[in-house]
């Protein structure tokens, strides 16, 4: 990486003698075992790619330049080989700590061996277990009115975003959905029947949102933060729903369903 290795600036490859210096001290360390090796690839800080072709080829879709699979907020690429969220490459860097015998391409084909192995249910766990160990951002959000009508005719705008029957796909058994306006970049979604009364519990409640949509980028963060994991709940669940989609609840609850009457 740039930052980390000025001898790959274009134009700085064997040019000045402060770069030879710097790259021979790098691979001194290395071989000493104080720092880590270059990555498998060289990124480009700057433009948010990847200079060489991806090693392990079409891992992370198409195009063997891009970097974190076009979202490197939420995902991280530690090796040059293949993104990752954060929960899953801590998982297997703890994994393969130790291993490797000194060499660092063996630890790399390690963590590699890791995340490819994985299955469904490791990576939902991950995520689960990451998402248990910090819930403080849900205690921000607003609760849930118990029924449309008591925010009137349309929600507070100031609070909510008006009731939309767009829901694509999920919380079965709904009618209308909103969302609580972003706040610190999170939101607040609730779920209503036919009879505009608040689905407390079950596949047709709503959720939190750690990702909220506010703008074309967010859209990127919600599908990776929230709507990925529920899918990946879904499909655990055979397409139902059942135990894997009662814990992405418990991490992404519909705040307020608490204090509102059972339903259904």
């Amino acid at each position: 990486m740039y930052d980390a290795l000025p001898w790959d600036r274009p134009g700085g490859r064997g040019k000045d003698g402060l770069f030879k210096m710097l790259r021979y001290l790098m691979l001194c360390l290395v071989a000493l075992g104080v720092c880590s090796p270059p990555a498998l690839a060289v990124y480009d800080a700057t433009s948010g790619q990847w200079l060489t072709r991806d090693p392990a080829k079409y891992v992370d879709g198409p195009n063997l330049y891009r970097y974190g699979a076009s979202a490197p907020v939420s995902r991280r690429d530690p090796t040059g080989l293949a993104s990752v969220s954060d929960a899953v490459r801590q998982e297997c860097e703890a994994r393969c700590d130790g291993q490797g015998g000194g060499y660092p391409r063996a630890w790399v084909e390690c963590i590699t061996n890791c995340i490819s192995g994985l299955s469904d249910a490791e990576r939902f766990r991950i995520w689960y277990r990451q998402e248990l160990d910090d819930m403080a951002w849900i205690e921000r959000l607003p609760d849930c009115p118990c029924s449309l009508g008591q925010c009137g005719e349309r929600p507070d705008p100031e609070v909510w975003n008006p009731p939309t029957t767009d829901l694509h796909g999920f919380h079965a058994g709904a009618m209308h959905c909103m969302r609580s306006k972003p706040v610190d970049g999170a939101a607040n979604q609730c779920c209503y029947d036919i009879f505009g009364r608040l689905i407390t519990h079950g596949s047709g409640s709503g959720s939190a949102d750690r990702g909220a949509v506010d703008g074309l980028l967010s859209i990127l963060r919600h599908y990776l933060w929230d709507v990925r994991p529920a899918k990946l709940a879904r499909r655990l669940d055979d397409g139902g729903w059942g135990a894997w989609s009662e814990l992405y609840l418990e991490v992404r609850p519909q705040v307020g369903s608490d204090k509102c009457a059972k339903n259904p």
